[in-house]
């Protein structure tokens, strides 16, 4: 699972992009 939350900032970074 804290895997997934490192993957869920990435997406959001990539949204901000």
């Amino acid at each position: 699972m804290c895997n997934s939350m490192d993957i869920r900032i990435i997406i959001k970074d990539t949204l901000s992009s």
